[in-house]
C-alpha cells in the first residue's frame, strides 16, 4: 500500500525517477531496467530514454548552483544558469544570456588567427582550442536552427587556407597575439554577464597569455622551465664502482641534483627512466662490516657502482667503507629504517618529494664523512 500512495507523484529529477524505479523493482520483483521504464511511463514519458533526455536538460548541478549563488545571490538559480551535459570540456555550465551571432563570428575569426600563430606550443593551443570548442557549444545552445550546418561550422572552425607558423619559433609579434586575446575577452565581457562560465574562459585567456610570454622570452622559442632551458643530463660515469665512498657520495649528490633541476615537477616518468642507474650507482643502505664501520651498498646489495650479480664480501671492499658512530647513523637514516636510506615505498625514482628527502640524507652523510674522525672514509 505504501507504493500505491506514490502513483500520483510528479518527478522533478532523474534521481526521483530512479528512486521510484527502485521501489517498483522491489515491489514487483522485476529487473531494474524494466523498473526504470515503468517509472518513466508512470510519469508520463514514452520510455526511460525520453525521460532522461527531458529531465537532464532541466537539472542544475549542485556544485554549479553553489558557484552561481556565491556570485549572484539575488534571484532564483534556475534563471541564471543553464546546465547541460554534452561536452566534458564545457564544464557543465554556460551563461544565462546569449551572445549575438556576429560576435560569435568575430571571436571565431580572432581565435583562428591566434591558433595559426601559436600552433606549435601545445599548452597554448590546448587552451585556445578549449575556448573554441566551449564557445561553439554555447553557440549551438543559443541559436538553435538559425544557422544551417555549414554556416554553424564556419563560425569557429571555418578554414582560412593559411598554414601555421613555424612551431619551433614564438610569434614574431607577441604583443599583437596578446592584444587579440584581450579583444576576445572584451567581446565576451560585453556579451555575457558576470558568471562562473565566463570566468572559466577568462582563465583560459590568462593562462594562454602567460605561456605565450614565457615562450617568447626563452632561447629558440623555449618557455621558462622547458627542456631548452634546463641543464642537459650528462652520460653516466662508468667508473662509479672504482670510486671510494666519498667520491661515490659526491657523484650521487651531483647526479640527483641534475635530475631534480632538469625534470622539475615532471618527475615520475624520468625517474623511472633512470631508475636502473639509481639502483646501481646511488647508495641504498649502510651495511655493518665491523664495529662502527659500514659499507655503502646499492639497491642490489652490492658495493655502490657494482653490478656483478655475484656474492661480495663486504670486508674486502674497503674503498666503500665509512666510519660512523651509532648517533651519526641514526641521524642519517629515516626513523623507520635500520640501515636503508629509503624504503620500497619511498624510492627516489617514484616521487620528487622522496628524491628531495633522499638527496638531503646523502648530503648529511657526506658532511659526516668529510668531517674526519669520526665519520671519515675508512682506509
Amino acid at each position: 500500500m505504501a507504493n500505491d500512495s506514490r502513483k500520483d507523484f510528479t518527478p522533478l529529477s532523474l534521481d526521483g525517477l530512479r528512486r521510484r524505479a527502485r521501489a517498483v523493482k522491489k515491489a514487483q520483483g522485476i529487473p531494474y531496467h524494466e523498473a526504470l521504464r515503468a517509472a518513466a511511463v508512470e510519469a508520463g514519458y514514452a520510455d526511460w530514454h525520453a525521460a532522461q533526455t527531458t529531465l537532464s536538460r532541466r537539472e542544475v548541478r549542485p556544485k554549479a548552483a553553489a558557484n552561481y549563488a556565491a556570485i549572484e545571490p539575488q534571484g532564483p538559480i534556475e534563471k541564471r544558469v543553464n546546465s547541460y551535459r554534452y561536452l566534458a570540456h564545457a564544464r557543465g555550465i554556460r551563461p544565462p544570456k546569449r551572445m549575438a551571432i556576429v560576435q560569435h563570428k568575430e571571436v571565431g575569426t580572432i581565435l583562428r588567427e591566434v591558433l595559426l600563430r601559436v600552433y606549435g606550443r601545445v599548452g597554448v593551443r590546448h587552451r585556445i582550442e578549449s575556448m573554441r570548442a566551449t564557445l561553439e557549444d554555447w553557440l549551438g545552445q543559443e541559436v538553435g536552427d538559425e544557422l544551417d550546418g555549414r554556416e554553424f561550422f564556419d563560425v569557429y572552425y571555418g578554414g582560412t587556407g593559411a598554414r601555421p607558423d613555424d612551431p619551433r619559433k614564438p610569434p614574431v609579434h607577441v604583443d599583437e597575439v596578446i592584444e587579440k586575446l584581450e579583444a576576445v575577452r572584451a567581446i565576451l565581457r560585453g556579451a555575457y554577464p558576470n558568471c562562473k562560465a565566463r570566468d572559466y574562459l577568462f582563465n583560459d585567456i590568462d593562462q594562454a597569455k602567460r605561456l605565450i610570454g614565457l615562450w617568447a622570452t626563452g632561447p629558440q622559442g623555449a618557455k621558462r622551465g622547458s627542456r631548452a632551458l634546463r641543464p642537459a643530463i650528462p652520460a653516466p660515469n662508468e667508473h662509479v664502482g672504482q670510486m671510494d665512498a666519498a667520491q661515490s657520495l659526491d657523484y650521487a649528490i651531483e647526479r640527483l641534483a641534475v635530475f631534480l633541476e632538469r625534470f622539475e615537477d615532471r618527475w615520475k616518468r624520468p625517474g623511472y627512466r633512470y631508475s636502473d642507474e639509481m639502483r646501481r650507482d646511488f647508495p641504498y643502505a649502510l651495511k655493518l662490516v665491523a664495529d662502527n664501520t659500514y659499507i655503502l651498498v646499492n639497491r642490489e646489495y652490492e658495493p655502490v657502482g657494482w653490478a656483478t650479480g655475484d656474492w661480495v664480501k663486504y670486508d674486502e671492499v674497503s674503498s666503500k667503507h665509512v666510519t660512523l658512530t651509532a648517533e651519526e647513523l641514526r641521524s642519517v637514516l629515516p626513523e623507520d629504517r635500520k640501515s636503508g636510506l629509503y624504503g620500497d615505498s619511498t624510492t627516489p625514482w617514484r616521487k620528487r618529494r622522496d628524491a628531495i628527502l633522499y638527496l638531503g640524507r646523502l648530503k648529511h652523510l657526506r658532511a659526516i664523512v668529510a668531517g674526519g674522525s669520526p665519520g671519515q672514509v675508512a682506509a
